[in-house]
C-alpha cells in the first residue's frame, strides 16, 4: 500500500524502508494476514520526528498558498482531486456539510 501510495516499486518501497529502520525511526513485523508484505509503524523516535516537522511542513505549504485567493485555492484543491483519481486514488470523506451543499 505504501509503494502504491508513493509510486514506487516494491523494491523502492523495500530500500527505504530499510533506511527508515536502521536509522530508528520505524518498526516492521512480517503481515500475519499476507506473507508477502510487512507491517509498518513509527517508532517513538519516528513519532517524534513528525511531530516536530509537521507543523513546518504545513507552514510551508501555507506560505506557498497564501498568493493565490480562496477561490483559486478551492479550484487548485479540486484539480488536484481530479488528478490524484485518475491515477487511482479514492476520493476522500466528504463532511455531511459538503455532502448537503453538493445535493442542493
Amino acid at each position: 500500500e505504501l509503494a502504491n501510495a508513493l509510486l514506487l516499486t516494491s523494491g523502492g518501497m523495500t530500500v527505504r524502508l530499510h533506511r527508515l529502520q536502521k536509522a530508528g525511526l520505524i518498526d516492521r513485523n512480517p503481515n500475519p494476514h499476507d506473507g508477502r508484505g510487512v507491517l509498518v509503524r513509527l517508532t517513538p523516535t519516528g513519532m517524534d520526528l513528525v511531530e516536530y516537522a509537521l507543523p513546518i511542513l504545513l507552514a510551508t505549504q501555507t506560505k506557498s498558498l497564501a498568493s493565490l485567493e480562496p477561490i483559486e485555492r478551492e479550484q487548485l484543491a479540486g484539480l488536484m482531486r481530479t488528478m490524484l483519481e485518475g491515477l487511482g486514488d479514492t476520493p476522500p470523506f466528504q463532511s455531511p456539510i459538503t455532502l448537503k451543499r453538493d445535493n442542493i
